[in-house]
């Protein structure tokens, strides 16, 4: 079996949400992705703690306590994959005394996104095509025109899909 390793694959977020997803514990690879699709896709600000946070793009704002809980591992634990994505310089870890929060900037984060990825080869011949990536969840995809490269039947057929995977898990798998 020939296996691709170059390019990437586009995922939505809403797969957050999936029993696939949430099955705990995660691996570390699943871990890792979880990070990339919990980044900030755009700046962003929120308050958290009674503080106004201005959020930035490729940004994860957790806690070391809610990533464990969210992975199912221990606070150790996920502290120790911090430290290691830290060292390996995957991720710039901060975190504040005083406060329970965690920054954790994903390094490359616009190569895992629409950034560095806008083009991509479709062709044998080499030729390259623009491709605007979708970053947004499903949910959100009904407010906002298709982009190019992307209908909105493309949109619909990917809500359809997620709604299959939902019929497997309850038994029904008769659309699949």
């Amino acid at each position: 079996m020939r296996t691709q390793n170059k390019g990437y694959v586009s995922v939505y977020r809403t797969l957050m949400e999936h029993w696939l997803w949430t099955d705990k514990p995660f691996t570390q690879g699943q871990a890792w992705i979880d990070m990339i699709m919990l980044a900030n896709h755009d700046d962003v600000e929120f308050v958290y703690e009674g503080r106004l946070i201005h959020g930035k793009r490729g940004y994860v704002y957790r806690s070391i306590a809610e990533l464990s809980e969210r992975w199912g591992w221990g606070r150790e634990k996920t502290a120790k994959f911090l430290e290691t994505l830290h060292r390996e310089k995957m991720i710039i870890l901060k975190k504040h005394k005083g406060s329970r929060t965690t920054n954790i900037y994903i390094r490359n984060y616009d190569m895992y996104q629409s950034g560095a990825n806008r083009h991509i080869d479709r062709s044998s011949t080499g030729s390259r095509q623009l491709i605007d990536i979708y970053n947004n969840n499903i949910g959100q995809a009904d407010d906002k025109p298709a982009r190019m490269g992307e209908s909105n039947d493309d949109v619909i057929k990917a809500k359809k899909w997620f709604e299959n995977l939902k019929n497997i898990k309850e038994g029904d798998d008769a659309n699949v």
